[in-house]
């Protein structure tokens, strides 16, 4: 699927306004983060991991101007537990250490076709019913919260404390405490209201039906692809 499609999709998907979202896939694109190349018929094809990646940046509500930022800060935001390495997420290498990004790249990688689908979904009527996932950024915290079909998961700005750790081995200066307030105001934990300097509460949240939709469209249109 090429990225005009691609567009689409997510906006049908998400019900975005397909403007807004192809301002923001082109940012990300000029900054490295999606997937880039020639135009026309020999454009490249959009893959699970830009599908992903586009998604947090919807997910983080920023604008144009703004959303590289807050997506090269949410992608890096740290799992503060990890899920089991059986049932829904066995084999994804998410019980041990990984950020966001991470998991939200395995999440997209799957298919209704794929084993764990397959042993951990619901055929319903016929229709193969994924299990019940959910992605939530919490914009105001800065944190997020992905429900993996049993287990939840937190992920938050663990290198926060890790950069005040540091900051504290320096000298007392006016400098150092401009900086301290800097890092600890930037973001909070996933249930502890807002951060600082954000003030309303703002949580977005897309689910397995969403997810499917948008991967299981892509998977269709690579495999009518390679057919011709």
């Amino acid at each position: 699927m090429r990225m005009g499609p691609f567009i689409t999709l997510l906006s049908e998907t998400y019900g975005l306004p397909e403007s807004s979202l192809a301002a923001v896939a082109r940012v990300l694109r000029e900054a490295g983060w999606l997937t880039t190349g020639a135009r026309g018929v020999n454009a490249p094809e959009m893959t699970h991991v830009d599908a992903a990646r586009l998604t947090l940046a919807l997910l983080s509500g920023e604008p144009p101007s703004k959303v590289v930022e807050e997506f090269e800060f949410l992608r890096c935001l740290e799992a503060t537990s990890h899920p089991p390495a059986s049932g829904f997420t066995s084999g994804s290498g998410l019980d041990k250490a990984h950020c966001l990004e991470d998991a939200l790249i395995w999440l997209f990688s799957l298919s209704s076709d794929t084993a764990t689908i397959r042993e951990q979904g619901l055929n319903l009527f016929g229709d193969w019913k994924w299990p019940y996932v959910t992605v939530s950024v919490d914009a105001s915290a800065r944190a997020a919260q992905i429900w993996f079909s049993g287990q939840s998961c937190v992920y938050e700005d663990l290198a926060r404390e890790r950069e005040l750790g540091e900051l504290g081995k320096l000298p007392l200066t006016l400098e150092r405490m401009k900086r301290e307030q800097a890092i600890e105001s930037r973001s909070s934990a996933w249930d502890s209201g807002v951060a600082m300097a954000r003030r309303m509460r703002v949580v977005r949240t897309i689910g397995n039906e969403e997810i499917a939709q948008i991967i299981n469209a892509m998977a269709a249109t690579a495999c009518a692809t390679r057919q011709d």
